[in-house]
């Protein structure tokens, strides 16, 4: 009569001790994973970090406007400046609005606030 219940106390001990070692098999596996994703992202985040460098490098004004003159038979490429962008005049603003503009530079500083009184 003992031998049954030997067995039927043992059985879910061997049962939990066979889940247990392949829960830490799996999270063993998942921590290896992590420190490899982990990696992949470090190094990805040292290429973007070197390719906004040469980024920055490759479009600085010193080294674009010889190039712009010198294929500009081709690609008809001129400078940006805030006069190829238009009069403000061409904007519409709302009806009794008044806007502020910076004799300088051409450009709008400000557009009051326009509130209704009710009588």
């Amino acid at each position: 009569m003992r031998i049954p219940y030997l067995v039927m106390s043992l059985l879910p001990v061997v049962i939990l001790g066979w889940w247990v070692y392949g829960e830490a098999d799996a999270t063993g596996v998942a921590v290896e994973n992590k420190k490899a994703l982990e990696t992949r992202i470090s190094h990805n985040r040292e290429t973007l970090s070197r390719l906004n460098a040469e980024w920055a490098y490759l479009n600085r004004p010193a080294r674009l406007e010889p190039l712009v003159e010198e294929h500009f038979e081709e690609l008809h490429l001129v400078p940006i400046t805030s006069k190829a962008y238009g009069s403000i005049d061409r904007v519409a603003f709302k009806v009794g609005t008044i806007p502020q503009f910076d004799e300088v530079s051409g450009l709008v500083v400000a557009v009051p606030k326009i509130t209704e009184v009710n009588q």
